[in-house]
């Protein structure tokens, strides 16, 4: 499973050449994502990684994960049903 702060991780190289901001599990994670082949090691970026098409390919999911959608259902009530 794949935590928010890998997420985190994985948009930042996407978004911005900027170097990873260091953190304690800064290192685990992008080597989690190199040996899934999405990232790979990049000397001509300052954020020394960049997304491989298996890497951007995950983000495009991400990114077109809809929101979801609460529905309240009134006890009682079973024709009133109101979404949000």
């Amino acid at each position: 499973m794949i935590t928010p702060y890998a997420i985190n991780i994985l948009l930042h190289i996407y978004q911005t050449s900027a170097p990873v901001p260091p953190s304690a599990t800064l290192k685990e994670t992008l080597k989690m994502f190199e040996f899934n082949d999405m990232i790979e090691s990049d000397t001509a970026s300052a954020c020394a990684w960049v997304l491989t098409p298996k890497g951007l390919y995950h983000i495009e999911a991400l990114c077109a994960l809809p929101f979801p959608e609460v529905t309240w259902i009134t006890p009682g009530c079973p024709n009133l049903v109101q979404g949000v």
